[in-house]
């Protein structure tokens, strides 16, 4: 049946999961060889303590975001043609590709000592808040960078309930309640748990986060522990036992989510245009109002008390002169790019790989699939802690920096890009493939007719896996020396330095870049 490539498809699937194979394999055989025999794995307190509070901080920042976002989609399906609604709902999209540092510091900038609720507090004479840093600072980073996202899926689901659903409720006399358990909440539950393990794994595996508003050891998670042991105690052995713990939950996660359906779509969804029966009464009117005004305000206050210090500390913007700004924006652009093609490119051919297996070799497809997948079950942590191990001191030199960067970007973004690209691909050589056939077009020609329409969701991968690039903090940290460093790095050593000023500068900049993105993104998701 597929008549180009069939032959070749089997050696290029066995390319690509033992190309992803080394370069998983080869780090974590560091890390095991490191910790080979090691004693440290029994100091069972310290362990516990880590491994209980990612766990807890994990379970809180999701359950937090799940129960917000579902309140905040609710309201906003009901209240259709509130004021504001339609720059809600792409702020809510835009939210996906903000970078974890600027979430960081519109973070503080708000609830920090000197953020504008201090500021408010003060006013008034009332008592300043203690400090940010710590449990609450984590759960107020995580819930800001993934209640959004969530609110968005719940959402997309929302406005594709038929109006004959409606109708028929508001015949049979439905109260409030009634709409919400017997036509939405059933729709809603559906994705309610793929969703919250994502936002899990995503709170468990957080990094930046962290290491910013953690506030000390108490507050410690794997990721972090990980960082420290490897760059202030240079405590290899203890970074690679507890790298392999990390890597044990992981996979359990993974494992757990295999069945799941985590392929959500943050592109609009159906949105069918009629007025919800229930958006006139007057108490509905009243809830919503009050769910949307305050958790919009949650999510808008920070960006705008970012763009407003960044203003009124002009003198921050003076960073842009100088010369490791320069090197830092070249290498985040270099970087982003280089990312966001490869990865998009690999997704392209993986995802027709995809098809052409077909029903022929059903266990080499599983296989491609888990491979695609793999870095969620390693964690960008475990794989650099691995290449800082291995590379000895090879890590020093900028080349060899790059280029773990870079893959490790790849295979951060792969998962994203080939779940935007897989679908749409299948169905358009389902519908093609025959007629391609029947044509007897040639390789080259088949390959142009079958992208072109694909050319949407290839913008739309090339903008996600750029955006992930650009933002990541993980790698970095490790490998970031004076000579080598990118924007979000440079925001947090001036957050760590406290020099605000010039991280709301780079954090506008960095913001900017994102929302190009974000642009680039929405175009092409609309076309």
């Amino acid at each position: 049946m597929h008549v180009y490539f069939y032959n070749k498809v089997k050696w290029l699937s066995f390319i690509f999961i033992g190309s992803i194979s080394i370069l998983v394999i080869l780090p974590i055989f560091s890390i095991f060889n490191i910790s080979y025999n090691s004693s440290f794995i029994n100091n069972y307190v310290y362990i516990f303590n880590i491994v209980s509070f990612t766990l807890w901080q994990a379970l809180l920042s999701a359950s937090i975001s799940i129960i917000l976002a579902i309140l905040f989609a609710h309201s906003l399906n009901r209240q259709r043609h509130f004021i504001g609604r339609e720059i809600i709902v792409k702020f809510l999209a835009f939210m996906f590709v903000v970078p974890t540092m600027v979430i960081i510091f519109g973070t503080i900038a708000v609830y920090g000592f000197q953020g504008l609720i201090n500021s408010i507090l003060t006013f008034l004479n009332f008592n300043k808040m203690n400090s940010i840093y710590g449990l609450k600072g984590i759960l107020l980073a995580h819930v800001l960078l993934n209640m959004p996202f969530a609110t968005r899926v719940f959402l997309n689901q929302l406005e594709a309930i038929p109006y004959p659903n409606y109708k028929t409720a508001e015949m049979l006399q439905f109260t409030s309640s009634d709409y919400f358990k017997l036509i939405e909440w059933p729709l809603m539950k559906q994705t309610l748990y793929p969703i919250f393990i994502l936002i899990f794994i995503l709170c468990f595996t957080s990094f930046s986060i962290i290491l910013s508003l953690g506030g000390g050891p108490h507050t410690s998670t794997l990721e972090v522990a990980i960082y420290e042991s490897l760059m202030f105690e240079l405590n290899f052995v203890k970074a690679s036992s507890l790298a392999i713990i990390q890597l044990i939950f992981t996979v359990i996660l993974l494992t757990i989510t295999a069945s799941q359906n985590l392929n959500l779509s943050m592109m609009q969804g159906t949105r069918l245009n009629f007025n919800h029966p229930q958006q006139k009464i007057k108490r509905n009117k009243i809830f919503d109002f009050l769910i949307i005004s305050v958790l919009s305000l949650f999510i808008f206050t920070p960006f705008i008390m970012i763009i407003f210090k960044s203003f009124i500390n002009l003198y921050g913007w003076k960073i842009v002169t100088k010369s490791y700004f320069h090197q830092a924006f070249i290498t985040s652009v270099i970087i982003c790019i280089l990312s966001g093609t490869i990865s998009t490119t690999i997704a392209i051919v993986v995802s027709f790989l995809n098809f052409f297996l077909g029903q022929k070799n059903k266990y080499l497809k599983i296989n491609l699939n888990v491979f695609t997948n793999i870095i969620l079950g390693v964690s960008p942590i475990i794989l650099g802690t691995g290449y800082f191990i291995l590379l000895g001191e090879l890590r020093y030199f900028s080349l060899s920096s790059y280029c773990i960067l870079i893959m490790v970007n790849i295979l951060i973004s792969l998962p994203f890009s080939f779940l935007i690209i897989k679908e749409p691909l299948k169905n358009l050589l389902q519908s093609f493939n025959d007629l391609a056939i029947m044509l007897n077009l040639n390789k080259l020609d088949y390959l142009r007719v079958n992208l072109k329409p694909l050319m949407r969701f290839i913008g739309v991968s090339f903008a996600i896996s750029s955006a992930i690039s650009l933002g990541d903090m993980t790698v970095i940290a490790l490998f970031g020396t004076d000579n080598f460093t990118t924007i979000p790095h440079l925001i947090f050593q001036m957050i760590g330095t406290y020099k605000f000023a010039e991280g709301s500068a780079l954090t506008i900049i960095l913001l900017s870049m994102s929302f190009s993105l974000f642009l680039f993104f929405d175009k092409h998701a609309k076309n």
